[in-house]
C-alpha cells in the first residue's frame, strides 16, 4: 500500500484526517508486514486491533489470526471496516473511544474466559495516547501476552530506557515484561506525514507483579523517588515518607544504592531493593 492508495481510499470514503485525533495512516507494505513478524501470530491466535482506520493492518491480521477484534473511535471508517468483515468472517468490530469502553464488554466479544485468556494487543495508536494504553492493558487483570505497538519513536525509547534515563513509564512496562525496539518507521511512510518518526515497540513476557513486596508500597515509593528528577533520590523519599536523611542514609546503605542517585538512575531490582529495606525498617508501611 502506497501514500497515493491510502490518500484515494480517504477521497473514496469521503474522510478528512482528524489532527485532533492524531489521525496518520500507515502506508507502507513493508512496515505493515514488520507489525505482522514482529507479533509473530498464528491461526489459533485471538488479536485485539485499536485503531483500525481503514483497515490495512486489519485485513492483515484477520488473514492470520483465528479472531480479531477491531477497535475504531471514528465511524467515518465503518463503510471500509464493514466491508472488510464481510471478506473475513472472524473479524469483530467495536465503535467507540477505547478508554470509554469498559474492558469487560471487550473481552466478551474476544470470547475470554477462564479456560482461555490469552491474547494479543496489536496497535497504531495516536501519540497523545501511547502511556495511557499501555498501562491500561498492563494492569488489566486479563493481560495480552504481548503488545506490538506503533507509536512514537521518542516514547518507543522511553518504555526501553536503561538506569539513567529511567522514568515511570519505562519502570510501570519493564516491571511487568519485556520490551523492544522491533523497528524505525520513518514519517514519510505515513498519511497525512507526521511530524516525528514512529517504532514498532515491542512488549512480551507481560506477567503480574512477581516480587515480594507488596505492588502498592513499591510504587508509592517510585513515586516519591520521581517527585522531583532535579533533586537527589534520598531527598525525595524523605519528603514523601516525612522522615529524616540521617536514618535514610542506613536504608540506602544496607540496600547498596549510592545516596546520592536520582530516580532515573536506578534499575527495576534497586527500587524493589530499596522498598524491601524501607519496609524492614518500618518506614515504608
Amino acid at each position: 500500500m502506497s501514500v497515493e492508495t491510502v490518500r484515494y481510499l480517504l477521497k473514496k470514503l469521503k474522510i478528512r484526517p482528524s489532527s485532533e485525533q492524531g489521525q496518520c495512516f500507515l502506508a507502507s507494505d513493508a512496515d505493515l508486514n514488520s507489525i505482522l513478524k514482529t507479533a509473530r501470530l498464528s491461526e489459533t491466535d485471538c488479536v485485539l486491533e485499536v485503531g483500525a482506520g481503514i483497515g490495512n493492518l486489519t485485513a492483515l491480521l484477520a488473514g492470520r489470526s483465528r479472531r480479531v477484534v477491531a477497535v475504531e473511535v471514528d465511524r467515518r471508517f465503518a463503510p471500509a471496516l464493514e466491508q472488510l468483515r464481510s471478506v473475513h468472517p472472524n473479524l469483530e468490530l467495536i465503535y467507540g473511544d477505547i478508554r470509554k469502553i469498559p474492558f469487560s464488554d471487550i473481552a466478551a466479544v474476544l470470547g475470554l474466559s477462564e479456560s482461555e485468556k490469552t491474547y494479543s494487543v496489536v496497535a497504531n495508536i495516536p501519540y497523545y495516547l501511547s502511556s495511557w494504553f499501555v498501562r491500561y492493558f498492563i494492569e488489566q487483570k486479563n493481560q495480552p501476552s504481548q503488545m506490538v505497538l506503533l507509536v512514537q519513536k521518542e516514547v518507543a525509547e522511553r518504555v526501553v530506557a536503561e538506569p539513567g534515563d529511567h522514568s515511570k513509564l519505562s519502570l510501570s512496562v519493564q516491571m511487568y515484561g519485556s520490551a523492544t525496539i522491533a523497528g524505525i518507521v520513518p514519517r514519510a511512510h505515513f498519511y497525512p506525514v507526521p511530524a516525528v518518526d514512529s517504532a514498532i515497540l515491542s512488549i512480551t513476557g507481560i506477567h503480574r507483579w512477581a516480587y515480594e513486596v507488596p505492588e502498592k508500597l513499591a510504587w508509592r515509593i517510585i513515586a516519591f523517588g520521581f517527585s522531583s528528577k532535579r533533586k537527589k533520590i534520598i531527598n525525595n523519599i524523605a519528603a514523601g515518607l516525612q522522615c529524616g536523611k540521617t536514618e535514610l542514609l542506613l536504608v540506602f546503605e544496607k540496600a547498596r544504592i549510592d545516596a546520592s542517585s536520582r530516580a532515573q538512575e536506578l534499575a527495576p531490582e534497586q527500587w524493589i531493593s530499596l522498598a524491601r529495606q524501607l519496609i524492614a525498617e518500618d518506614l515504608l508501611r
